[in-house]
């Protein structure tokens, strides 16, 4: 019973407070700082750094897979005691 007392009170007490009126133009200025903190700017010169950053790690990649690749198929040939010779169809 006490909550509810409280709640009574705490109600009462907010229904008192009064509605301020917001300064001309609050909005515009708030959203004005809210743009400039948030706004990303990056120069072109990060830009194509970043790009050519990408390009340089992609093509290592695609090294690096390649040349795995065809270690991979060498250790299953041997693994398979396979004859890597072409003799056999000549």
């Amino acid at each position: 019973m006490e909550n509810g007392t409280n709640m009574n009170t705490t109600d009462e007490m907010l229904r008192q407070i009064k509605r301020v009126e917001p300064t001309p133009f609050l909005f515009t200025r708030i959203q004005a700082k809210l743009e400039e903190q948030f706004s990303l700017r990056v120069s072109k010169k990060m830009a194509w750094g970043c790009a050519m950053g990408m390009v340089v790690l992609i093509g290592l990649n695609i090294w690096i897979f390649n040349h795995h690749q065809h270690e991979r198929q060498d250790d299953l040939v041997q693994q398979l005691n396979l004859v890597e010779s072409q003799q056999i169809y000549q």
